[in-house]
């Protein structure tokens, strides 16, 4: 069983069970004298769901979903659920990201097969089976924390240490943390480092994760281009 009490709102409070692959959100009142119950998530798989749990900022929790087979006897898989912008009395249904990510994998010195994971007000340290350290550290909106070594300055061994890193054209990131960027949505584009997604014009096409508008007309007339070209080849 892991327990997290929130630094930032001692109100709240993460409690996992991987027996029952379930994390419980209670709720703090009365003084301290009374817990309640107010939110459980599971991840639908057979155990391992809450092996770690940390709150990485008021509204902002992580949850080591380790998976096993129903006896415990094999481990299968190791991830990390990063929640954020939570309400006040639970956990969303999905999470906002989990690691490992394009932008955040597992570095090749940290084995796969994750132990535990806690937290500062900054941080967010990972720790494998063969006490190999990781610490992912929150960044500014508009960056995200990357685990990929081979964007790192010098050469690292143990322990691993996360860098900053602009979030790239078509994504975007609007509040601090260790979670990555996310993808604009269709009729939203971004360019490199940005904190929001910015709307595109009405009759521009942007489609998921777009850097630039591209005129529907100048779209239409590519469409036609090449289909005429397909025509005459095939003819």
């Amino acid at each position: 069983m892991s327990v997290d009490i929130n630094n930032f709102d001692s109100t709240r409070v993460l409690v996992g069970v991987p027996y029952l692959n379930t994390v419980f959100h209670f709720t703090v009142s009365g003084g301290g004298r009374i817990l309640t119950l107010s939110d459980q998530r599971s991840n639908g798989n057979s155990v391992g769901f809450g092996k770690g749990v940390a709150w990485l900022a008021s509204n902002q929790a992580a949850i080591l979903a380790n998976q096993y087979t129903s006896t415990f006897s094999s481990w299968l898989s190791s991830q990390i659920w990063l929640y954020t912008q939570l309400s006040t009395t639970g956990l969303a249904s999905a999470a906002t990201a989990i690691i490992p990510n394009c932008q955040q994998p597992i570095p090749s010195n940290i084995n796969s097969e994750l132990l535990n994971i806690k937290s500062t007000p900054t941080v967010l340290t990972v720790l494998d089976v063969f006490g190999g350290i990781l610490f992912i550290i929150a960044t500014a909106p508009g960056y995200y924390a990357s685990t990929d070594t081979s964007l790192a300055p010098v050469s690292i061994a143990i322990p691993i240490i996360s860098t900053t890193q602009n979030c790239s054209a078509g994504m975007m990131k609007s509040d601090t943390g260790v979670h990555p960027c996310s993808l604009c949505p269709m009729g939203w584009k971004s360019s490199v480092g940005s904190i929001n997604c910015t709307v595109c014009n009405a009759s521009a096409f942007c489609p998921l994760g777009a850097v630039d508008e591209v005129s529907q007309s100048h779209s239409f007339q590519n469409r036609i281009k090449n289909g005429s070209n397909l025509l005459v080849g095939g003819h």
